[in-house]
């Protein structure tokens, strides 16, 4: 079997996109300072991408020295190569193409990981 050509990656690329039906944003994770002057964390809205959500995949995953059960998995375009890491956060705003009431907000456990085609990383849910 023959490698595929750059055209036919990038075809197929696009055919799987096409398929995400998602929406997220990206949260980058910032150092700030609490009005009382104590250092706290905070996610800043970045970008906008479209993703796919697959919350029937829950299993145990590696985080660091810790195990955690995970909420499930994101796929991501590979344009958030680089771009997207374990230390930030995503925001479902829609779901299916519909715009969600409650947004729902994920962990990321590790970098998003590159396939041929998408980026993919298990993700944990926020308690907000």
């Amino acid at each position: 079997m023959r490698p595929f050509t750059p055209d036919e990656m990038k075809s197929r690329r696009q055919d799987l996109e096409a398929q995400f039906l998602d929406r997220c944003i990206h949260r980058d994770r910032t150092e700030a300072e609490s009005p009382t002057g104590q250092p706290m964390v905070t996610f800043v809205d970045k970008l906008i991408y479209i993703c796919a959500l697959d919350l029937s995949s829950s299993h145990e995953a590696e985080q660091g020295d810790e195990r955690v059960v995970t909420s499930g998995r994101v796929m991501l375009p590979m344009s958030a190569l680089g771009v997207i890491t374990a230390e930030d956060r995503i925001r479902v705003t829609h779901r299916y193409q519909q715009e969600l009431l409650v947004p729902m907000e994920f962990d990321l456990i590790g970098d998003p990981l590159p396939s041929p085609d998408i980026l993919s990383a298990d993700i944990r849910a926020v308690r907000l």
